[in-house]
């Protein structure tokens, strides 16, 4: 198991998880209307399976909000 935090907060994760691995289990979806950031590094959508998390990464999930 290795460590990460998401949006703030503490988990533990299996090594080896993907970043696309980590969104799926927590039900994110990769609709346009969010940023995924990897130690304040975006990642994008088609990288989300080849990007395999480390002990200590930080996750941020960014919702974006559009309106007019």
């Amino acid at each position: 198991m290795i460590s990460i935090a998401v949006n703030s907060e503490k988990a533990a994760i299996a090594a080896g998880t993907t970043l696309e691995q980590l969104l799926i289990s927590m039900r994110e979806s990769r609709a346009p209307d969010k940023i995924v950031e990897v130690n304040r590094q975006y990642v994008p959508s088609k990288h989300y399976a080849d990007h395999i998390l480390q002990n200590n990464d930080v996750i941020e999930i960014i919702d974006l909000c559009f309106g007019g």
